[in-house]
């Protein structure tokens, strides 16, 4: 990942490590603005996103919150 980090003051508590890569976990993001649904997996959504590639993309995720994924 590269040096670029987002600025938060929020803590968050870790639930688990998953089972699989980062590159292997999909989902549906959401169209906004009348642009249809996506399908993606972490690693092409955090570089849409926040423009940060991902250097190792086999790695698994840490969970959190909602069932959130980081790399």
């Amino acid at each position: 990942m590269s040096n670029a980090r987002r600025k938060s003051t929020k803590t968050f508590k870790v639930k688990k490590i998953s089972e699989i890569a980062a590159a292997d976990v999909t989902f549906v993001m959401q169209g906004r603005d009348g642009a249809a649904d996506q399908r993606m997996n972490v690693v092409q959504y955090f570089k849409q996103q926040f423009n940060i590639t991902i250097r190792k993309p086999r790695m698994p995720c840490v969970v959190y919150g909602k069932n959130f994924m980081v790399p």
